[in-house]
């Protein structure tokens, strides 16, 4: 950032703000803070720690990274032979395990994003969407998914985004629990986002936008 600030404009978060939305752990920390729904979560800082502690969890369970850099999973737990291949699958693996493990309970429900773009902390544009198919369809990149409205969800995105002082675009992913029919967050995305053709389709031109909040125009 330092190199290039003399060279071009941005329209990229604060540092410790895609500090915290790369650190999933501290995305969710944050999300309690302000009142936005979360999975039940469980955090460990190391593989013996998971060993010793994910068989006296409750299934189903999800497993994931903690980081989004250091990236891996997600992994569900149905059955004790599913936590048995995973143990498996790291000790074989273990030099990607450079991260915290999230352990969290499944939501199920459809998955809804909330997508914005912020300059100097206010949002400008925002859009949301529902998946409609998936790969895997267990939860991964969605290729189907239909423009949606809804208020919660709407809350929950600024509430976030705006207690970061946000600038340029992020995705903030949730689940619609169909248990209480409200959004519970899965994580935030300092980044375009696999859907974006959709909202460009249907007239909000995040890309053009985030051209002119990296030039500074208001």
């Amino acid at each position: 950032r330092n190199f290039f600030s003399e060279k071009s404009g941005f329209a990229l978060a604060p540092n410790e703000s895609l500090k915290l939305a790369l650190d999933k752990s501290r995305t969710l920390e944050r999300a309690r803070e302000l009142g936005i729904e979360c999975p039940e979560t469980w955090i460990f800082p190391s593989l013996e720690i998971f060993k010793a502690e994910i068989p006296k969890l409750k299934l189903p369970l999800v497993v994931k990274s903690a980081s989004e850099i250091s990236k891996f999973g997600p992994y569900y737990l149905h059955s004790s032979a599913d936590i048995e291949k995973l143990l498996l699958r790291f000790e074989l693996s273990e030099t990607f395990l450079t991260t915290s493990m999230i352990v969290q309970k499944i939501v199920r429900g459809p998955g809804i994003g909330f997508f914005a773009l912020y300059q100097e902390g206010s949002c400008k544009r925002l859009f949301m969407h529902q998946r409609i198919r998936e790969t895997p369809s267990s939860g991964g990149s969605s290729w189907a998914a239909k423009g949606l409205k809804n208020q919660n969800l709407e809350e929950a995105g600024l509430k976030l985004l705006d207690s970061l002082n946000w600038h340029g675009p992020a995705m903030v992913e949730f689940k619609l629990d169909e248990l209480t029919g409200r959004p519970s967050l899965m994580e935030l995305n300092p980044k375009f986002w696999g859907s974006l053709d959709l909202a460009i389709e249907s007239g909000v031109d995040f890309p053009s936008d985030t051209v002119r909040v990296a030039l500074g125009d208001s």
